[in-house]
């Protein structure tokens, strides 16, 4: 038996009651999370409309496995109960797509992503919920139409239902501001939590307002972009990031931002990225100058002396540092 098999199969034993029937098989689904963002601002549309946007730092080694079955029940359940918004986007799925008559459906979740730090945990489940539905129903959803169900559920939405592809997403509307293609330059990502005491909930800051100003530098950092990702400019990157945050900080003041600048430049890190509406930042690596374990234990030695902590090690760009990765899409279990 294959070992994401196994966790599932472990996973069931907790939360579902057996079963007998062809279609009681247990279907899983996965979305990953993310880690901050490399830029996050107001964009001008086609229009000359100003738009929030972002694009989200992508990172696998955080996910959430949605884990669905029909189930003889009255009511649709989804398991914690405390995930109120997947359960939002659920019920939302369920009375556009789902046939009916229907029997009721099951979904329980399960991640490794900390909450109100700025991962997306919350997006990271409602992707897992929905696309799991999917196997339930026989759908294929868009990501387009992710996107939407997401913010209808929550406000504001991440960017991770998009995880082929590299975007400018405008978080409020659920639309693609902007499109890049699907490869991202080559960068290690050593993750930093600057104030792991802290929670940050986004239901309870209102979003920036920009000035005019800071609005036109946005749109500058936006052709950046484009030009870095199109080059696989990983300096280029960096440095969009850097001022991002920069510009942020001033409406999300980040505990201990200067010590992380600090950081960077004592480590020789091409820059950092930062969480905008959270706690956690990165410094940032370009793939010829990989970080050893020594070097990854000096940056975390060096956070804890000002209050941080180590949080993980990644990459976008090129294969991943090595990691348990969750089960592919559809796989089936049987309960």
């Amino acid at each position: 038996m294959a070992k994401s098999e196994k966790l599932a199969n472990s996973a069931m034993q907790l939360v579902f009651e057996p079963g007998s029937r062809d279609d009681d098989r247990v279907h899983v689904a996965c979305a990953s999370g993310h880690f901050g963002e490399f830029l996050q601002g107001a964009f001008h549309d086609q229009e000359g409309a100003v738009r929030r946007g972002l694009v989200t730092v992508p990172c696998t080694e955080l996910w959430s496995r949605g884990f669905g079955r029909f189930v003889n029940k009255s009511d649709d359940i989804i398991a914690p109960t405390l995930k109120t918004k997947a359960g939002r986007a659920m019920q939302f799925y369920l009375a556009r797509y789902a046939p009916a008559p229907r029997r009721a459906v099951q979904v329980v979740l399960e991640s490794n992503i900390p909450v109100e730090i700025g991962l997306g945990s919350s997006t990271t489940d409602i992707v897992a919920t929905l696309r799991v539905l999917d196997r339930l129903f026989g759908r294929c959803t868009s990501d387009e139409e992710v996107a939407k169900i997401a913010v209808s559920s929550e406000g504001a939405s991440d960017a991770t239902m998009f995880d082929d592809r590299v975007v400018l997403f405008a978080q409020r509307d659920g639309t693609i501001l902007e499109e890049y293609g699907s490869t991202w330059p080559s960068l290690e990502i050593i993750g930093l939590n600057l104030a792991p005491s802290e929670r940050f909930s986004t239901d309870a800051n209102p979003p920036c307002d920009y000035e005019p100003a800071e609005v036109t530098e946005f749109d500058a950092l936006r052709q950046r972009l484009r030009v870095a990702i199109r080059q696989s400019d990983a300096n280029g990157l960096a440095e969009i990031a850097m001022r991002s945050a920069e510009i942020n900080q001033r409406y999300y003041p980040q505990q201990n931002f200067p010590h992380l600048v600090a950081l960077a430049a004592a480590m020789d890190a091409c820059g950092f990225i930062i969480a905008h509406t959270g706690t956690v930042a990165g410094l940032l690596f370009r793939s010829c100058q990989t970080i050893n374990d020594d070097g990854v234990k000096e940056i975390a030695d060096r956070a804890a002396a000002f209050g941080a902590s180590y949080h993980l090690r990644f990459a976008v760009g090129f294969h991943s540092i090595a990691s348990e990765k969750p089960p592919a899409f559809g796989d089936q279990i049987n309960a």
